[in-house]
């Protein structure tokens, strides 16, 4: 576990690896963006897939082709 590392590229030159995971009723989900020296992670203690679009923050740090504005949104 946790060896999963995945890679998703775009045609831009960015690279994003992330690794997402849950565990008996918790989530987690692990980014790292190597060009601009970050590391996002989001830990959920209840089973959720909102807490995998975490990655979709990466577009704060740079170039990536994330939605800003569908980013943060409100829980139900």
């Amino acid at each position: 576990y946790g060896l999963g590392i995945r890679l998703k590229e775009w045609k831009t030159g960015q690279k994003l690896f992330y690794h997402n995971g849950w565990w008996h009723g918790n989530t987690s989900s692990y980014t790292t963006l190597r060009n601009e020296n970050a590391v996002i992670i989001a830990l959920s203690n209840k089973f959720t897939h909102k807490t995998f679009q975490v990655k979709r923050l990466s577009a704060l740090f740079g170039d990536y082709p994330f939605p800003l504005n569908d980013t943060i949104q409100k829980e139900d």
